[in-house]
């Protein structure tokens, strides 16, 4: 199941091949109308050249002197995916400014959450997941990718704690919106066996028995069938 780590603005990059990327202006008041896409090239610029602490500071900077611009929970994010990448303190950090100038910014929600559980907190993890899908599914214009992967999270994790019954929801909630999804499949399969739900390949709409076969890993067939031909 996949964490989301997706990021809020990607802009096409400008520079040319094999020139140093010059080093961003000192942001002021006067500049803070810069577009968030131009905040972003500039910083993917100098991570491209090897510069990500000065990348780190042009967000920074710019988030410093650009209070109350619109479209800052968008720098706040894209802060905090590259903060995660080693820091998921400054991460959550990050991720919970978007929120508190974005309070329905799902993708934010989806990626605090991954941050929590990276830190251990697997209980806020959740709230955060949960909180995330009903965003996504009740938002003016859905988004079922971004509840997909809050379903898939909210499964990974309640499943390694142990609240079999709610993972096997979300997951099976998951792959109603995508029933393409072996990996989530296989760890339903999973689920119903440890609960001792019985048949466990049990009719999911759109999915086929064949299908659910085909999923079933080795140790859960072992569980299932004598016949070593499965």
């Amino acid at each position: 199941m996949v964490k989301a780590s997706r990021s809020a603005v990607k802009p096409r990059n400008s520079q040319k091949p094999g020139k140093a990327p010059s080093p961003p202006q000192l942001v002021t008041a006067s500049s803070a109308r810069a577009t968030i896409a131009q905040v972003v090239q500039q910083a993917e610029s100098l991570m491209g050249a090897g510069q990500r602490d000065a990348a780190l500071a042009h967000y920074r900077q710019w988030l410093e002197s650009a209070k109350g611009v619109p479209g800052a929970h968008l720098v706040w994010f894209n802060l905090g995916t590259e903060l995660s990448k080693t820091d998921h303190a400054a991460g959550e950090a990050a991720y919970r400014e978007a929120i508190r100038i974005a309070p329905d910014f799902v993708q934010a929600w989806v990626n605090l959450g991954s941050r929590l559980d990276a830190l251990g907190r697997a209980q806020e993890a959740l709230s955060a997941w949960r909180h995330a899908r009903e965003l996504a599914r009740t938002a003016k214009h859905p988004d079922p990718e971004l509840e997909r992967m809050a379903l898939n999270n909210l499964g990974r994790v309640l499943e390694r704690e142990r609240e079999f019954a709610e993972a096997e929801q979300c997951l099976l909630d998951s792959l109603k919106i995508d029933g393409n999804q072996y990996e989530v499949l296989q760890h339903v399969i999973r689920l119903r066996q440890r609960q001792c739900k019985w048949p466990v390949w049990s009719p999911i709409p759109g999915i086929g028995a064949n299908t659910q076969l085909i999923a079933t890993s080795p140790m859960a067939m072992l569980g299932l069938a004598d016949d070593p031909g499965l």
